[in-house]
């Protein structure tokens, strides 16, 4: 296998192995292109293994990042031996890594930091508890309304009680954003959810929907609706749904706490997945990475 970039990777064959293998939507061509600074696959030549990256490059060193509305990265169509192959030749391009993967590979990573992490999912054997249904009600008592919105419409909502928060995360949220729900909207795969209170859009929902799966991307509603339950019945609008058309939701998830168990509440496990990260930069560029952020603060 080797590395290809996106510009140089045949995007269709690269999609066609992520869907024979039931990838998950983050992992298709159109969402690395939407959701990445750069990305690129290690892939064979027949395209029948490999797996996607995506990755920024700062004064010519390049980091593997998670993107921010993606997960972790995923291996197709390879056993263990040849997972631990591919990270040795991953970690020999790319010198700083946050690598995020559901493969338990500690054994091949004992020297690095490995931290574990969790998101959660929904499936059919999901019940919400009391706290939700609750909430769900008092939610309709107060007349919240949830209908299916342009996700336009719902955009400056988001910006403006979300997005700010995560400029300090990653740059280019709100664009990065725009462009995957442009994409996902395009491809008919976008579930966008608008809370209304009193008739006024107050919030929404961002879903991805496949065949298999419905992926929660991001929401918000104004302190008001949250407080009435809003998004407790936007998310059970979804619920829904997903039973109605026999999917799994994906949460996207969380390990924060509260977030984590506001899912939870909703019929959502638990799924561990692995953070590993490593740095093997030059001294120069740790040096500057330090004064770099020493001028932010």
């Amino acid at each position: 296998m080797k590395f290809i970039s996106s510009k140089d990777l045949n995007k269709q064959k690269w999609d066609d192995l992520v869907s024979e293998n039931k990838g998950k939507s983050f992992s298709y061509s159109y969402y690395f292109d939407s959701n990445s600074k750069n990305w690129g696959a290690f892939v064979n030549e027949d395209y029948t293994k490999g797996i996607a990256i995506a990755y920024n490059k700062i004064f010519g060193v390049e980091i593997i990042y998670p993107p921010i509305f993606g997960k972790y990265f995923q291996f197709f169509g390879v056993n263990s031996t040849e997972i631990s192959e591919l990270l040795s030749r991953i970690q020999s391009r790319f010198k700083i890594a946050t690598f995020h993967t559901v493969e338990n590979i500690e054994a091949d990573f004992k020297k690095f930091k490995l931290q574990e992490k969790k998101f959660q999912i929904r499936d059919s054997s999901g019940k919400i508890n009391t706290l939700s249904k609750r909430m769900v009600k008092k939610a309709e008592t107060n007349g919240i309304e949830i209908l299916e919105t342009p996700f336009e419409e719902i955009l400056p909502i988001i910006n403006a009680e979300l997005i700010f928060k995560l400029k300090n995360i990653e740059n280019g949220v709100y664009e990065k954003l725009e462009k995957l729900l442009h994409v996902l909207s395009e491809k008919k795969l976008l579930i966008s959810k608008g809370i209304f209170e009193n008739g006024i859009l107050v919030g929404g929902l961002y879903f991805c929907e496949t065949k298999t799966e419905i992926l929660y991307l991001t929401g918000v509603a104004e302190e008001s609706a949250r407080t009435n339950g809003g998004m407790y019945l936007c998310m059970n609008s979804l619920i829904e749904h997903s039973i109605s058309e026999n999917k799994i939701i994906d949460f996207g998830g969380s390990d924060i706490e509260n977030i984590r168990r506001f899912y939870l509440s909703l019929g959502g496990i638990d799924v561990n997945y692995f953070a590993i990260s490593w740095d093997f930069s030059p001294f120069w560029f740790k040096a500057l990475r330090k004064l770099s952020k020493l001028f932010k603060k």
